[in-house]
């Protein structure tokens, strides 16, 4: 296992899972969920690949909120509308 430290700040769902110590499909079906894309994770455009924010979990795993900016607020409020 190799470690992992902020000194990366992007990683593979793999890296990302090691760095919470948790299994990778626990990120993979809470995505959308309790982690929200453009603040957890990104997904370029056209592009299959997933790359996890290694801040924005660690502030998730301390129970921190995430501060959103104005068009990611405005996003989350038109999907819980």
């Amino acid at each position: 296992m190799t470690e992992t430290t902020m000194t990366t700040r992007y990683a593979k769902t793999e890296t990302a899972a090691e760095f919470i110590d948790c299994d990778p499909t626990f990120l993979k079906k809470r995505m959308g969920e309790d982690f929200i894309e453009g603040v957890h994770y990104f997904k370029p455009a056209n592009c299959r690949m997933v790359r996890w924010d290694l801040k924005a979990l660690e502030e998730w795993m301390r129970g921190s909120t995430v501060e959103l900016s104005y068009e990611n607020n405005l996003l989350v409020s038109q999907l819980l509308a």
